[in-house]
């Protein structure tokens, strides 16, 4: 598999989790994810929208370049057996 596709997997994956976990991270004066529960109650449900959301969009594109992914694996699996074709360059001798 692309690594390229499992680097924006596994960043799409941590985004979600850090959304949605429960447990915000302080990091200095800046606040990493728990959202929604840290939201005022009147917001907190703008927050799920926004997060569910977010998060759809995130494992669309994720999923998109999967399949993307796969089909370039398999064009190219197709050229180089047509390239190949199947003898070696000196068995015409």
């Amino acid at each position: 598999m692309n690594g390229k596709f499992m680097v924006v997997a596994a960043i799409s994956a941590i985004a979600i989790v850090l959304y949605w976990s429960p447990l915000p991270i302080n990091v200095g004066e800046y606040i990493i994810g728990g959202y929604p529960w840290l939201a005022p109650e009147e917001s907190r449900p703008a927050m799920m929208l926004l997060g569910a959301l977010l998060a759809a969009i995130f494992l669309g594109l994720t999923a998109f370049m999967w399949f993307v992914t796969k089909k370039l694996e398999e064009m190219q699996d197709e050229e180089y057996a047509d390239v190949g074709g199947g003898s070696s360059p000196g068995s015409e001798w």
